[in-house]
């Protein structure tokens, strides 16, 4: 097995090419499309073998790869196997200046962006260290510490964990939007694809689109869908999960804030119907809760609960 597979735009050979060359001179072994995808070999085939048989990733960060369809399905490979980065099995390198959104948003990134050649190199070659980044030399006592917005002594425990958890809830709540907004533009695309190649004239609902037009997918078009199940499966119900975790654990914050009531009646519908159907049918890729259920989710719970995180952390101010 090899150590890294590197995975970039064509806009970015160069770039990935370095990367490989400097992760080789360090002892590593890669495999790369530039060297190791010869004429006459299946490019897709090439490409899924690599992502699979390496133990890990590298995704060349940059504005083209972002918006790749087929980059996408090459890190999500080692995204799926390893959702949480527990055993860092991708590793997101930026080479050029780009907005992070999506899967890739909370997996901390190598950034190489206005590093000189030596600076890039250690920079790099520190990213795929496995072993802890203790410093040999104990750090030097920072002095007095900076005082906070607000202290334990201003403030009731009970009220930093709700602080606490209100922040995580709207960290949840932004990743879900922009998974949703990158997995409606593979939808959008896949849907367009099938109407032109199969002439279809109906206009259904995409749950009842996916499972009705299933089976007369091509291979193009399957792959598309099983990127959509991905989002579904590997972001949407663990954050939704994770959300509903957060208002059941915080009553007293369900009870205080406006909307959060349909926002969990809307996250548990979801979940039931993510078990009950989503699972079970490999026919299915996205889940929608909204006019049939009569609990769409609640479009101001994020300003809802901005608003009372500004009242948490100014008290006693």
């Amino acid at each position: 097995m090899k150590d890294f597979f590197v995975s970039y735009a064509h806009e970015d050979k160069t770039w990935a090419e370095w990367i490989a060359s400097t992760l080789e001179d360090a002892k590593y072994s890669t495999v790369i499309q530039a060297w190791d995808f010869p004429p006459g070999s299946n490019f897709a085939a090439e490409m899924q073998r690599a992502a699979m048989e390496c133990a890990r990733t590298i995704a060349v960060l940059s504005k083209e790869y972002l918006a790749s369809i087929y980059t996408l399905s090459e890190w999500l490979v080692a995204f799926t196997d390893d959702p949480a980065g527990h055993h860092r099995k991708l590793v997101p390198v930026r080479v050029k200046p780009c907005e992070i959104v999506g899967f890739l948003k909370p997996i901390v990134y190598c950034d190489l962006v206005g590093l000189d050649p030596s600076k890039a190199k250690a920079a790099l070659i520190d990213a795929v260290r496995t072993d802890r980044r203790k410093p040999v030399k104990p750090p030097a006592f920072p002095g007095e510490q900076s005082v906070d917005e607000y202290t334990e002594v201003e403030m009731p425990a009970e009220e930093f964990e709700k602080i606490a958890a209100v922040k995580k809830l709207l960290r949840i709540l932004r990743t879900s939007y922009t998974t949703f907004v990158a997995q409606c533009r593979v939808r959008n695309e896949l849907v367009a694809n099938m109407h032109e190649r199969l002439k279809i004239k109906e206009d259904l609902e995409y749950e009842r689109f996916f499972n009705r037009y299933y089976s007369q997918m091509d291979d193009e078009e399957r792959q598309l869908h099983s990127i959509i199940r991905a989002y579904t499966e590997n972001v949407m119900s663990e954050y939704n999960k994770r959300a509903l975790e957060i208002l059941d654990q915080h009553p007293d914050l369900v009870d205080q804030v406006k909307l959060l009531p349909e926002l969990q009646e809307h996250l548990a519908i979801w979940l039931g119907k993510y078990k009950g159907i989503l699972e079970k049918s490999p026919s299915v890729s996205l889940v929608y809760v909204g006019v049939e259920e009569g609990v769409p989710f609640p479009n101001k719970v994020e300003e809802k609960l901005q608003s009372y995180l500004k009242t948490l952390t100014t008290k006693g101010k």
